[in-house]
């Protein structure tokens, strides 16, 4: 299986917790790894409807073997080209509600809501 790894380590309501961040970059393979799996995270760029496509698929294949549950965030990534946006927001919005599934959208390059991602997931995992 081909991934990146690394480490996150965040300071959250005086808990310190170590994040193990799989980057699995599409490899079909994740869904044999047999890891503890509290959360995913599934990006799509806002600028590629291919890409939103895809991480629907994403969600559909982690919702058939979410044992023990999985929590699952959909990213749109590459907030900072909203002028160059193919995805229409309120249809995302709808899909995440229908599939009560979190959205959130992100921006790699100038670091909007990156760390909130995680510490969203941390305060989840911590209640």
């Amino acid at each position: 299986i081909v991934a990146n790894f690394s480490h996150k380590t965040v300071h959250l309501k005086g808990v310190t917790v170590k994040l193990n961040i799989w980057d699995m970059t599409g490899n079909e393979n994740i869904l044999n790894i047999s890891v503890c799996k509290y959360a995913a995270i599934v990006v799509y760029d806002i600028t590629n409807m291919d890409s939103l496509y895809t991480a629907m698929d994403w969600i559909k294949a982690l919702d058939k073997v979410k044992t023990p549950p999985i929590n699952v965030k959909l990213i749109g990534n590459k907030a900072d080209l909203e002028s160059r946006r193919m995805i229409n927001l309120e249809k995302v919005q709808k899909y995440s509600h229908e599939n009560k599934i979190d959205l959130m959208e992100t921006s790699a390059r100038t670091g909007l809501n990156v760390n909130k991602v995680f510490n969203t997931i941390i305060d989840e995992f911590l209640m």
